[in-house]
């Protein structure tokens, strides 16, 4: 049984409301249930809180926990200044420089590193193919497969570089939709074709240069599954992307609490089509009750057959090796930023006149 907690703990992310960790997950952390913890923008303020805030959360878990935030640049950038204020990744390919694509990468990775993140939900490399699109926009690096490819591609060199372990998204593509997924389950009818030559060929850029976890979409495609979204369908995690593309990293779900899922399903339905569709990491960015009840639906379905047994034990041991490959302990330095080079970060901005305006 302890073994089996510790795996379904191995699944999950959770994210929080407020400024410190609560008590609940720290015990999960404590207790190896729970296998890291997501940072948003209502949970940091200055420097010194973020600082302690992360370190609050290496001190909790025997084993290192993933430490994961969205820094993306552009809308998407949860710390901002005194960090640099990084544009947007349309406007960074723009340059058609892959070699500053890389430099803006490492640079803008390394500034999270030195505040104890360790995972980065990004690259973003959905194709900016739908001028409508609510939610990707400006956070595309283009609007073609070579253009997502290769400056994806380089940005994901520069992670790399500075140490952070980088996840792709939105799986199998997002950039065709004209409707968010926060609010509400968007059905893309691209034909297979069209997604095999366009929203698949980034994807498989990111397998090719062995990027270590991909985070789903919360979209249904028809072409590919009639029946449910990608983050919940065989056909798609498992069939398409396992199969097919070849990729044996880890999966990961976008936001459960997002409409386009927590409308639909329930959450021990949520862990049942996710597990068999081949989920290995169930992100819960809110709604502590939401958590507790997934980490139980999961255990339920492990203790329930020797089947399931065998599907969560191969997803922890995913994201077991995923961790032993990428991440390191966090030491704190003193000062936590260097200024030297946030100095040279800003200089790299400069040489495309990308700095934000005064």
């Amino acid at each position: 049984m302890r073994e089996l907690q510790q795996d379904v703990g191995q699944m999950i992310i959770a994210g929080f409301d407020g400024t410190t960790l609560p008590q609940s997950l720290t015990q999960s952390l404590q207790n190896e249930t729970l296998g890291g913890i997501v940072c948003f923008r209502r949970n940091l303020e200055e420097i010194e809180q973020i600082a302690a805030l992360t370190q609050s959360i290496y001190d909790a878990s025997p084993t290192l926990p993933f430490v994961a935030i969205d820094q993306e640049g552009g809308l998407v950038q949860r710390i901002k200044a005194p960090l640099t204020v990084w544009p947007p990744m349309q406007r960074v390919a723009e340059t058609e420089d892959a070699n500053f694509v890389a430099k803006v990468g490492e640079a803008l990775n390394d500034e999270i590193a030195w505040l104890g993140f360790n995972l980065n939900f990004a690259p973003v490399v959905d194709i900016h193919t739908e001028p409508t699109n609510p939610v990707i926009g400006n956070r595309s690096f283009g609007t073609t497969p070579k253009q997502v490819s290769r400056y994806a591609g380089a940005f994901l060199g520069g992670m790399a570089i500075a140490g952070m372990m980088p996840c792709a998204k939105h799986f199998p593509g997002h950039g065709d939709t004209a409707v968010d997924t926060h609010l509400e389950l968007p059905v893309l009818r691209t034909d297979l074709e069209t997604l095999n030559a366009r929203e698949l060929e980034p994807f498989r850029a990111m397998i090719q240069a062995k990027v270590p976890m991909i985070m789903t979409s919360h979209i249904l495609f028809p072409a590919l599954d009639p029946t449910h979204p990608a983050t919940l369908s065989s056909p798609i995690l498992n069939d398409l992307l396992r199969i097919r593309l070849g990729y044996d990293g880890i999966v990961i779900t976008d936001d459960l609490n997002m409409r386009a899922i927590a409308d639909h399903y329930a959450v021990e339905e949520i862990a049942a089509r996710g597990l068999e569709a081949g989920v290995d990491i169930f992100l819960m960015c809110q709604h502590e009750e939401r958590r507790v009840a997934l980490t139980e639906a999961l255990i339920a379905l492990g203790e329930s057959s020797s089947l399931h047994r065998q599907r969560i034990r191969l997803a922890a041991q995913r994201v077991r090796n995923g961790k032993k490959s990428w991440l390191r302990p966090w030491k704190r330095t003193t000062p936590l930023l260097d200024e030297t080079l946030l100095a040279q970060h800003r200089d790299l901005l400069a040489q495309y006149n990308l700095l934000p305006l005064a």
